[in-house]
């Protein structure tokens, strides 16, 4: 499989752009929504790929969806999505 295409952004998307899903380094605290650098908080839209996985953290809660590594996701909840 192609790797993604990544893309950094400056600031929380407010929408997603057609064909590209959010993704983020680490989950953010429950109910949490971190300022994107705050503590080494990056945010990147991307193309679809298996490394990321659906995030549930509660994160930017205006987007319908967004995603984060599965590793950090495996760290945040012990275990796989």
């Amino acid at each position: 499989m192609a790797e993604p295409d990544m893309r950094y952004v400056s600031r929380t998307p407010k929408k997603v752009p057609q064909g590209r899903i959010v993704v983020h380094n680490f989950p953010a605290p429950e109910n949490s929504h971190r300022e994107h650098g705050a503590g080494g908080f990056r945010v990147w839209t991307s193309t679809p790929h298996p490394n990321w996985v659906r995030c549930d953290c509660g994160w930017a809660p205006w987007l319908p969806e967004h995603y984060c590594s599965l590793s950090s996701y495996e760290r945040w909840k012990g275990g796989k999505p």
